[in-house]
């Protein structure tokens, strides 16, 4: 069993830049950061209600009972706190976004490592199962000694693709972290 990509280490910081660049969640603070106005304000109530309950309530108390300049203001003051509400969440998203891109490096790693140490010890297996071999037409090995080390290498076989396996789902979900499975099945961003 061959594995064509393994890689030596994953660049953390090349992953967390992919995921910035990619992930459509943050795409979407971004959006609705620049696109910030009086006349977006329930846009803004809605998302950032959805982002954390609570946090995106319209106070309209006495609204009907203002003069429209103080309605105005009103609207204007409400404007520079959502702003600053989107800003707040937007950092924090892309703060949980890096923690998230680097756990998956950090588990992909660790399953490529268990990989590397599966293919040592199955070569380790196969060049003693050879040795077996080469010993028992001088030495007498018995055919039960190399049906049992065939077992092992069988079994380190195994254990070797479930490793490949594990690896190979760690960077499924390192892609995901990253934003990558649907960038590589052809969604961009807009203007992107």
């Amino acid at each position: 069993m061959q594995f064509v990509e393994m890689p030596e280490r994953i660049d953390a910081d090349a992953a967390v830049e992919r995921a910035l660049e990619r992930r459509g969640d943050l795409a979407a603070l971004v959006a609705l950061e620049s696109a910030a106005g009086v006349e977006t304000l329930p846009a803004l109530r809605g998302a950032l209600q959805a982002a954390q309950p609570g946090l995106g309530t319209a106070s309209s108390a006495g609204r009907h009972v203002l003069g429209k300049s103080l309605a105005d203001r009103a609207q204007q003051c409400e404007l520079q706190s959502r702003r600053r509400q989107i800003s707040e969440l937007a950092d924090s998203s892309r703060r949980q976004v890096e923690q998230e891109v680097r756990q998956a490096v950090s588990a992909a790693e660790t399953a490529l490592a268990a990989v590397r140490l599966a293919v040592g010890r199955r070569d380790d297996l196969r060049a003693s199962l050879a040795s077996l071999e080469k010993k028992r037409e001088a030495d007498g090995v018995t055919s039960f000694d190399l049906h049992a080390a065939r077992l092992t290498c069988i079994d380190a076989e195994i254990d070797l693709l479930h490793r490949a396996i594990e690896w190979k789902i760690a960077i499924v979900r390192l892609k995901a972290a990253e934003g990558a499975l649907a960038w590589e099945c052809g969604y961009r961003l807009p203007g992107r």
